[in-house]
């Protein structure tokens, strides 16, 4: 049976348990005893006690302080972790989302909850869970991780009282966090519609022209940017060569404009797609933007010097055709 709510209540959960268990109240109450007696404990667990834990009303049926000798014996019986049990005790009992709010209170929710699976084996290696733990509690409380759906958020707000000459935003990578993802668009439009100018670094190939292509194609077909506004702000630089070792990650950067101050993400990917971006530290940002600004100054300067080229020859030309003398028409 499955709960009511995304986060089950106590008694959802000890429903749930119980039920997937295949045990009727009277069987689980039988267990628990037999279990009780086999510890030496004074305690009973009946039928209508099991009943009453299960109960989720405002009524006088629902138990409103559990025990947590029964709990112990009930978590041992179903084959739950109890420390799981008591998370689901914490928040059924204790108003925690009326104290810190609903949002909140849910985002830490679900950091307890994966923080309290099991892992038996890591990378084929029994006795590794612990280790893995610690690891997992460093990155939670020193890193900045967002998924794509934050990623986008964050692209959207960042530039709340920037002023334009900062306004720029940088795409480097193979394939440039998930540029067919939705909602990335969608922060891509609301990112032009700020004046931000958006750069992408990408591969010298005609895949990652087509990725362009279509990106530009979207905002204009489905986001309904104008097409002058997406030709102005939608910049590319090719990389090859040497500055391809800059791309080997996808990465983004917020005002790479100011090094010193540009904050920039990595993408983690696993079986092809993002699965969550991990912020850069100031340093690795500061060091990426300003490599990038040498390729980008470099690509530009020889862009004008085409074009300056481009019409010094036109000129050139022009000139010559004006010193010809006009044939005399017969």
């Amino acid at each position: 049976m499955k709960p009511k709510s995304g986060r089950p209540s106590l008694a959802e959960y000890l429903l749930v348990a119980r039920t997937d268990k295949d045990l009727t109240q009277k069987a689980a109450s039988k267990e628990a005893n037999d279990l009780a007696k086999e510890k030496h404990l004074s305690v009973t667990v009946s039928q209508g006690l099991i009943a009453q834990y299960e109960s989720d009303g405002e009524d006088d049926a629902k138990i409103k302080h559990p025990s947590a000798a029964v709990l112990k014996l009930l978590a041992q019986v179903y084959e739950k972790d109890y420390q799981e049990m008591v998370m689901h005790l914490l928040y059924s009992h204790y108003d925690v989302e009326e104290v810190v709010g609903a949002d909140l209170a849910e985002g830490r929710w679900l950091v307890w909850k994966a923080a309290l699976k099991r892992f038996g084996r890591i990378a084929e290696v029994e006795g590794l869970e612990i280790d893995q733990l610690r690891s997992k509690a460093r990155v939670v409380a020193e890193e900045q991780i967002l998924d794509i759906d934050g990623i986008a958020k964050w692209e959207e707000v960042f530039w709340d009282d920037l002023p334009k000459e900062h306004k720029k935003f940088w795409f480097v990578g193979p394939s440039p966090i998930a540029d067919r993802d939705p909602r990335i668009q969608s922060a891509v439009a609301n990112m032009i519609q700020q004046d931000v100018e958006i750069t992408y670094f990408i591969h010298q190939d005609q895949a990652a022209e087509r990725r362009l292509s279509y990106l530009r194609r979207e905002l204009v077909e489905n986001a309904h940017v104008p097409q002058r506004i997406v030709e102005d702000k939608i910049k590319e630089i090719s990389l090859s060569g040497e500055d391809l070792r800059l791309t080997s990650t996808d990465v983004v950067i917020a005002m790479p404009s100011r090094p010193t101050h540009a904050v920039g993400f990595a993408n983690v990917k696993q079986d092809g797609r993002v699965a969550y971006c991990l912020r850069l530290s100031p340093a690795i940002t500061e060091r990426l933007a300003v490599q990038l600004n040498r390729i980008r100054e470099r690509q530009m300067t020889q862009l004008k010097g085409t074009e300056m080229l481009d019409v010094a020859g036109g000129a050139s030309s022009f000139a010559e055709r004006r010193k010809r003398p006009e044939r005399k028409r017969r």
